[in-house]
């Protein structure tokens, strides 16, 4: 679970898998955005916006790999948050949490979000792409194996304007923003 207060509001967003699975099924959603897949899912987050006169819940969904919430699975930006959820980023205004565009950004599992010089790089599981804040997909690049690491080192951090990655099998890649690799 997160908590964040942004411009008077206080945004609260929770991993509510047992949601879908049937096991909590008396919460009240304002309105539930999905993939639009048609299959079961295997990420639910909980997004509530409130303020003293103010309270709106909606969930999220998508149904490829799990999404963990943590600090880097989400970012506040322009009066949105973008969010990561299963194999999609979210886009929701804030505070109404509509819907401004989803985008499927990896195949699998994306797991981080940053914003660097207004474009955002998204690690997934199988590809790190880069966004623009219109949801649409300016490049991506994958590696020879998952950009998850055996060995505890960060998968994705960067630096001087360059990405940096590696994955399960202990492969180094740096990018720059435009998507080149070195």
């Amino acid at each position: 679970m997160a908590k964040i207060q942004y411009k008077g509001y206080s945004i609260i967003l929770k991993d509510e898998i047992g949601h879908i699975n049937g096991l909590d099924s008396f919460k009240n959603y304002d309105i539930i955005y999905s993939d639009d897949s048609g299959h079961a899912s295997t990420s639910f987050i909980e997004i509530v916006v409130e303020a003293p006169d103010f309270k709106r819940t909606i969930g999220i969904s998508a149904s490829m790999g799990a999404t963990g919430l943590h600090a880097d699975s989400y970012i506040i930006y322009d009066d949105k948050i973008l969010i990561c959820c299963s194999n999609y980023i979210f886009c929701l205004l804030l505070p109404s949490l509509d819907l401004t565009w989803k985008l499927k950004a990896d195949q699998i599992t994306c797991f981080e979000i940053y914003l660097i010089n207004e474009i955002f790089i998204v690690l997934g599981e199988l590809e790190i792409s880069c966004i623009n804040a219109k949801g649409k997909i300016i490049w991506q690049q994958s590696g020879a194996d998952i950009f998850v690491t055996s060995n505890g080192n960060k998968a994705l951090y960067i630096e001087d304007n360059y990405i940096f990655a590696e994955d399960w099998s202990e492969n180094k890649y740096k990018f720059d923003l435009n998507g080149n690799s070195y």
